[in-house]
């Protein structure tokens, strides 16, 4: 999800995902990750803050690899509890 999103923004996007899938190790959204997700954005849902399935697709897999997300869209995952956000 984040290969799709950093990519999509860039120039050449089929360029920068190579770049990127090469300097990085890629992750699948797995069933363990879906249901993270499904939990979280059921919770935000019904908050009325509901950030997008991408977004929660991301945050399900930081939590899911105990691992802090960089973002610099505080206002799409400030809400997701247990998430490490750190923001620049």
């Amino acid at each position: 999800m984040v290969l799709l999103e950093v990519a999509g923004g860039a120039q050449r996007p089929d360029e920068a995902a190579q770049r990127i899938a090469a300097a990085f190790l890629i992750t699948p959204v797995d069933e363990q990750i879906a249901r993270e997700g499904a939990r979280i954005g059921s919770a935000l849902i019904r908050k009325g803050r509901f950030p997008g399935w991408t977004d929660i697709a991301i945050a399900a897999t930081a939590i899911h690899f105990d691992e802090e997300l960089v973002s610099r869209n505080e206002r799409h995952f400030r809400n997701v509890a247990g998430l490490l956000l750190e923001t620049y």
